[in-house]
């Protein structure tokens, strides 16, 4: 039987009579493939894993999704809903197969050899082999892919995943997972009005790599938090401890979760919005809080991205969160397909091929200034 790392219910937006497009750069080859064939394997997960990914979250997110967040320029949803927002998005993560193998593998495949991680290792590997295991600790594998899937649909609250660190029936990397998942400041961008369309990738959550070393984040959480011990209650503790312990591998600026042609869940990173170090008058660093000013996002990031910041909703209080969704323009709709163009090394899905290739043409035109350029779209405009 085939089972979905990215469910249906999400390729379905993207489909046309059960069938969506694809491109594969393995191939540099187009194909028109059902959805149950696409982004499936046979028989990844066994019968009781797959009832509870459609029971528990797969049926309650898909409701969500149809009746909230596909549609208006306001959304709004009550505490419950975020959870199961954020926990989909956990989910998501977890069950690529990308991560069901070894590190070695998981990077050749995505070649992200200058990711902040990814150098951390290998700097530890060279200078503290001692040092190897503990990192290795933290970084989801085929050693618990299965055990930390089951688990997570086991428990249902993603803060009592969270708070499970330490726990011996829960995996280290399945807490920080649902850290991760609780301190992310959600957003949602919205390409309708643009003309332009976004691609599923085979490999969700496609990041913007941060600029910032990890050490320098863990290490300023660290500080902050030594300097209000006295006065920090149970809450705010719990919230520095998982800034703390996820800032050692969440190393992104925002993850870009397409849930339909025309809008993306977005994922900002707190460490983005906290820890990047703007020089004063007279060149230190000063550390800002995480409700950042509006020029030290610009200043950091490269021209056609330039986007407002939002107000994160994740008080633990709240009872309700309003996200005003942002309606992009055409650049910076094709300016965020490059980058899942050029992150994505495998395959991805498509709705329009005449409003993707703009982004084919965008990448050839301006990847190779704003990173690394990995692929060569040219034929295709």
């Amino acid at each position: 039987m085939n089972t979905h790392y990215i469910p249906r219910l999400l390729l379905r937006q993207f489909a046309v009579s059960g069938k969506v497009n694809t491109y594969d750069f393995t191939t540099s080859s187009f194909a028109t493939k059902k959805v149950k064939n696409t982004f499936a394997l046979k028989d990844s997960f066994d019968p009781e894993l797959e009832a509870a990914f459609a029971k528990k979250l797969e049926g309650p997110f898909g409701d969500l999704l149809n009746h909230k967040l596909l549609s208006g320029d306001t959304i709004t949803i009550d505490r419950r809903e975020n959870m199961l927002m954020r926990k989909f998005k956990m989910i998501n993560f977890l069950r690529a197969p990308i991560i069901n193998g070894s590190w070695d593998e998981m990077i050749e495949r995505t070649r992200l050899w200058e990711h902040p991680a990814v150098q951390a290792k290998e700097f530890l590997s060279r200078h503290h082999p001692e040092l190897r295991e503990l990192f290795e600790k933290n970084i989801p594998s085929k050693k618990t892919y299965i055990s930390d899937l089951k688990k997570a649909m086991e428990i249902d609250s993603l803060e009592d995943i969270a708070n499970s660190a330490g726990r011996s029936d829960v995996s280290h990397t399945l807490a920080l997972a649902a850290s991760h998942g609780l301190v992310t400041v959600a957003a949602f961008w919205d390409s309708s009005r643009s003309g332009q369309e976004f691609i599923l990738p085979k490999l969700p959550g496609i990041s913007q790599m941060d600029q910032v070393s990890i050490s320098y984040k863990a290490l300023t959480i660290r500080k902050l938090r030594a300097q209000k011990k006295k006065g920090l209650d149970s809450r705010l503790r719990r919230e520095l401890d998982r800034l703390e312990h996820g800032s050692l591998i969440y190393c992104e600026n925002f993850s870009i979760y397409p849930i339909s042609p025309t809008r993306v869940l977005i994922f900002f990173s707190p460490y983005f919005r906290a820890f990047f170090p703007i020089m004063d008058s007279t060149g230190t660093i000063e550390i800002y809080p995480p409700l950042l000013e509006k020029k030290q996002f610009d200043a950091h990031f490269f021209e056609p991205m330039r986007m407002e910041l939002f107000k994160p909703c994740r008080s633990a209080f709240n009872r309700y969160y309003q996200y005003s969704v942002k309606n992009l323009t055409a650049d910076e709709v094709m300016a965020l397909n490059a980058l899942l163009l050029d992150m994505e090394t495998e395959e991805f899905v498509f709705h329009d091929y005449n409003r993707i290739r703009d982004s084919f043409w965008y990448y050839d035109k301006t990847a190779k200034f704003a990173f690394k350029k990995k692929h060569d779209f040219s034929h295709l405009i």
